[in-house]
């Protein structure tokens, strides 16, 4: 089949197909992708992003018997078998076809997402469609979008970030290949990655980005460490536990201010003040992790770029990973590490009411 390209007169194209094969792809977008106030543009963008990824599909053992595979990528592929066998078999994660197949789509991104916040605002802006109900973040696969969509929402007042994202997940509508983005130097951290977006599969709760992300990241880092442990390799087990201090140590500083500011947000002041006031708080992050690094990291610079310019938005992108991983973890503990009963107790929060839900979370997070 011929690939549709804008502004474009194609001849010899079986139209009707055409419309049988996007229509195919409706339920990813409403997923993912549609709001009552998004462009026909950004419906197109979402639609020929995930299309050019299942074109480029191939299955894993293909790639990995293919003589022009280089060793080192064939080694990867190979471990990310492993991998998925240990999601399903000791995470209990869904067995399904996600991560038996491969796309190279020759860029280091698959999607970048936009996030944006009121200047003198912790609640994130969402953005809202049919079925799956709010996300706190609007995602496109090229960079240039993103970019655009971010400018004119600062024109509007809007904090904003543009982060470039190595995985995402269809949460079941398809079966999710591993792509080159997910791809790293260290195994650990290519198993951190699926084991993140499978809990996505596992899990899904309407309108709750905090939720499901927090809930995808425990799963992460606790499938991380068991995975580890199960290779018995030393190295590669203490290199997880310095990145793990470190992440844990710049979550602490931003969840920090970003309770400071929450606080700043509430006085009753002039906007010239408050302003004032929060470049102050955002400067105090950055000289306290220019402290932490040169005191206990040994100058590793790994999140300079991050730190480099902070806003609301940015506090907010952290949050939404980590806020209730604490939470989900002592969750998982209280049912003496047993992942069935673990998810059981996660599934009743889900269907509790969300201020009720973000009671308790907030009770096991203390």
């Amino acid at each position: 089949m011929k690939r549709l390209q804008k502004n474009t007169i194609t001849e010899n194209v079986d139209y009707k197909s055409i419309f049988l094969y996007y229509f195919k792809f409706l339920p990813f977008i409403l997923v993912f992708f549609l709001n009552g106030c998004a462009q026909i543009s950004y419906y197109y963008q979402a639609v020929e992003g995930h299309l050019d990824i299942t074109q480029r599909i191939k299955p894993l053992d293909e790639v990995i018997a293919l003589p022009e595979t280089s060793p080192s990528l064939r080694q990867q592929l190979q471990q990310v078998q492993q991998i998925r066998q240990f999601a399903i078999e000791t995470l209990q994660l869904p067995d399904n076809e996600s991560y038996t197949q491969y796309v190279d789509l020759q860029r280091k991104f698959v999607v970048w997402n936009v996030y944006a916040a009121p200047r003198f605002s912790l609640t994130a802006k969402q953005w809202c469609f049919p079925i799956v109900g709010c996300l706190s973040y609007r995602g496109y696969f090229s960079s240039e979008p993103a970019f655009s969509e971010a400018n004119e929402l600062k024109k509007e007042g809007f904090d904003v970030y543009v982060a470039g994202i190595r995985a995402y997940s269809t949460l079941g509508w398809f079966a999710d290949p591993l792509l080159n983005t997910m791809l790293s130097k260290e195994t650990w951290q290519l198993a951190a990655l699926i084991f993140h977006e499978k809990a996505h599969q596992l899990l899904y709760v309407q309108d709750d980005s905090i939720f499901n992300e927090s809930f995808a990241s425990a799963v992460e880092e606790i499938g991380v460490q068991l995975w580890l442990k199960q290779q018995g390799t030393s190295k590669h087990f203490e290199q997880f536990l310095i990145s793990k201090q470190r992440n844990q140590q710049m979550i602490s500083l931003v969840l920090k201010t970003k309770e400071k500011l929450a606080e700043l947000y509430k006085q009753k002041i002039s906007e010239i003040e408050m302003l004032k006031l929060k470049n102050t708080l955002l400067e105090e992050l950055q000289k306290d992790y220019k402290k932490l690094k040169e005191t206990e990291w040994k100058n590793y610079q790994g999140y300079d770029h991050w730190f480099a310019e902070v806003n609301n938005a940015k506090l907010l992108s952290v949050a939404m990973y980590e806020e209730y991983v604490p939470a989900f973890k002592k969750l998982f503990e209280e049912n003496q590490r047993d992942f069935k009963k673990f998810y059981d107790q996660v599934h009743l929060l889900a269907a509790l009411p969300k201020n009720e839900r973000d009671h308790k979370l907030n009770e096991l997070n203390q």
